[in-house]
């Protein structure tokens, strides 16, 4: 290039001047195409590394960071916990009364002193003369404390000998009547283990999610030797059987509530298959329920919610579109989904975040401000209507101020392209803010699953989310799911038709 620009000093032909101009020019189209190129390759590597930086911090979050989404400026103070609930979260029934609550046991020890702990006591404060006669017990006045302790759970065998009757009276025949006492009831014909025995190792884990092993390693420990897992999970499975008909009177009850009717799934393992199945569950206050799936297909969700006519709740897995186009269902979509996008990635965008989060963290407030339907009606065609409008505006200002790959703009669109679902509550009153529901019931199975790993079988699956099925729903009508389950099962066994957890709470509650 030096050796055109001296060239040009010397030469004076007007034709060799053109020439070399135009050398000249080629030579920058030449560096400009090289530059060009040079900085395409550098963006293209940055875009392409953006989302795996970002990816990263955020892994490093889920790991390492706090698992709690509560937002520090704006979360509300809560004095009253049952008083501050939602209106979609609040029971059907009353909690039960302070007498109907189960209370620890109480055992009063007296202690006593001795004559010669008396005498000694006597002796030491310089009483030297002092005999045992000369104590009085001070009657009525004591010095109290107290402590909790703990009995061990213990096993011992129980011997029934029912006794026989002979009736003294012959009949014509000469033949004499003899008659036995009723045995206690069985949870099947023969059962050497008790219904009690059999609902503790229900008990033990699908409410508090002990395995099957663990739980033989604990009674070999107490004396009870030669118990198989077979053993165990028959029993179980007896029990899930005398529990399988209240199961779909659950279903009735979460359709019958004139409630949003929540859906959710999970994977639930099965031994040596390679893919997962699922757990799938339907949830509002009336219960939950639980079904086993081998697939995530969207058909499955229909199947769950035939004969349901209402408003539903989900997360936006493409499988419950399919629901969305029955003409009997209102499909609103969850905002705790759409919030957690941006909460998982404020750290490398504080400032957009911090503005998004304080916009939706006010939409949930607005929500505790109602106490009835009416008033939440009025406050959601007001001022939710009036935050979810700021919500829209900023989506589209931000949106064009960030790469299309980052995860900040993926966080945006997934906000708009499920706009019409997660503002369908502003038209629906009985729609929740959240599906949080059953995402609670969920994580339920969820322990259950990190514990024993989901179940050897599919007759085990379904064993599970059956007694999944009655556990959860006791707990959303505050009852004991053992002592509900012992009911079912006895009412079985005199042929009558036991009631669901939310009715025989309003009937043990006299409503």
């Amino acid at each position: 290039m030096q050796d055109i620009f001296k060239e040009l000093d010397r030469e004076s032909n007007p034709e060799v001047l053109r020439l070399l101009t135009k050398s000249v020019i080629r030579k920058n189209l030449e560096y400009e195409q090289i530059i060009n190129k040079y900085e395409s390759e550098k963006a293209k590597q940055k875009t392409v590394h953006l989302p795996i930086w970002e990816e990263l911090n955020s892994l490093r979050r889920l790991i390492f960071g706090k698992k709690s989404e509560r937002s520090k400026n704006t979360d509300r103070k809560r004095d009253n916990e049952k008083e501050d609930l939602l209106l979609h979260s609040q029971a059907l029934v009353p909690s039960p009364k302070e007498e109907e609550t189960k209370e620890l046991a109480t055992e009063v020890i007296y202690h006593e002193m001795s004559e010669e702990e008396l005498l000694n006591e006597a002796k030491a404060n310089g009483y030297e003369d002092a005999t045992a006669e000369d104590w009085i017990e001070l009657k009525g006045i004591y010095s109290e404390s107290s402590e909790i302790t703990v009995e061990e759970r213990k096993f011992k065998k129980v011997i029934h000998r029912r006794k026989k009757y002979k009736l003294k009276v012959k009949d014509k025949n000469e033949n004499q009547l003899i008659v036995t006492a009723k045995n206690s009831p069985k949870l099947l014909p023969g059962c050497v283990y008790s219904i009690d025995f059999s609902l503790n190792v229900v008990s033990d884990k699908y409410l508090y999610h002990l395995p099957l092993e663990r739980q033989i390693r604990m009674m070999e420990s107490q004396g009870l030797k030669n118990i198989s897992v077979k053993t165990l999970y028959n029993l179980a499975a007896s029990v899930a059987i005398h529990n399988e008909d209240i199961v779909e009177k659950i279903r009735k009850d979460i359709f019958d509530a004139n409630l949003c009717v929540h859906i959710d799934e999970t994977p639930w393992p099965i031994y040596g298959k390679d893919d997962d199945g699922y757990m799938w569950c339907i949830s509002n206050q009336a219960g939950s329920l639980y079904r086993f799936e081998p697939t995530r297909s969207g058909k499955i969700a229909q199947e769950l919610l035939n004969g349901y006519s209402g408003p539903v709740l989900s997360d936006a897995y493409q499988g419950y579109n399919r629901i969305g186009k029955l003409n009997n269902i209102n499909l609103g979509y969850c905002w705790s989904h759409a919030r957690r996008k941006f909460f998982d990635i404020k750290e490398n965008y504080p400032a957009d975040c911090e503005e998004i989060l304080a916009l939706m963290d006010e939409l949930f407030r607005l929500e505790h401000l109602a106490k009835t339907f009416d008033e939440l009606k009025k406050i959601r065609e007001t001022q939710s209507k009036d935050v979810i409008d700021k919500i829209r505006t900023w989506a589209f200002e931000v949106k064009s101020k960030h790469l299309a790959e980052s995860y900040f703009t993926k966080a945006i669109s997934y906000l708009l392209k499920h706009w019409e679902g997660l503002t369908l509550f502003l038209k629906d009153v009985k729609l929740p803010l959240t599906n949080n529901d059953v995402e609670r019931a969920l994580r339920h199975s969820v322990l259950g699953r990190k514990n024993f790993h989901g179940s050897k079988t599919i007759n085990g699956a379904d064993v599970a989310a059956t007694l999944y099925t009655v556990i959860e729903s006791c707990k959303k009508s505050e009852l004991n799911p053992v002592e509900y389950m012992k009911y079912v099962i006895l009412t079985n066994l005199k042929n009558e038709t036991p009631l669901t957890p939310l009715n025989y709470a309003k009937k043990i509650r006299e409503i």
